[in-house]
């Protein structure tokens, strides 16, 4: 195996995690959700691995659900990259690649000890 296919394999395991805190009955969480899956199942932007799991704010049987039910009760949705907040309201499309793009940069960096885009 090649040092750029040993590459291709460890940089296509590596993927974000975004979570989106929603609660029932919100129409710009679906509409959030909706989006962003759409960005998920794009062919044409090369980032679009992620892990995307939702944070239902209203569920009382989940750890932390005080917190952040009072944290974003008027503010969902809420997107979250690798646990810290990056945005509100709205799925700002150019943000969210832009930050996937840095994350999937950086995430090579590190596991490779070289740039992703370093020649061979």
């Amino acid at each position: 195996m090649s040092l750029g296919s040993t590459k291709a394999i460890l940089i296509n395991n590596l993927r974000p995690n975004l979570t989106l805190f929603t609660a029932p009955h919100c129409t710009l969480c679906n509409v959030f959700r909706t989006e962003l899956l759409k960005l998920k199942d794009s062919s044409t932007y090369p980032y679009n691995q992620f892990q995307l799991s939702y944070y239902n704010i209203r569920d009382s049987s989940l750890e932390d659900h005080k917190l952040y039910r009072r944290a974003y009760q008027y503010d969902i949705p809420v997107l979250h990259l690798d646990g810290k907040e990056l945005m509100r309201h709205r799925l700002d499309i150019k943000l969210l690649t832009q930050r996937l793009r840095e994350w999937h940069q950086l995430a090579a960096k590190d596991t490779l000890g070289q740039s992703l885009y370093d020649s061979e």
